[in-house]
């Protein structure tokens, strides 16, 4: 469609609230734009450490 703009969106692990790490939740949110001075680097692994 001319004239729409797309919405870019990832796959993040959200926090909701402190805790374990059976409080992440795996939700689509759209991709950071970095502000002027800020860099957007892309993540290419994955690692949840329990302590």
């Amino acid at each position: 469609m001319v004239g729409v703009e797309t919405m870019r969106t990832m796959r993040a692990a959200v926090a909701e609230r402190p805790g374990a790490p059976d409080v992440l939740r795996v939700r689509e949110v759209p991709v950071p734009e970095p502000r002027p001075g800020w860099t957007l680097d892309q993540a290419t692994g994955k690692l949840v450490v329990r302590l």
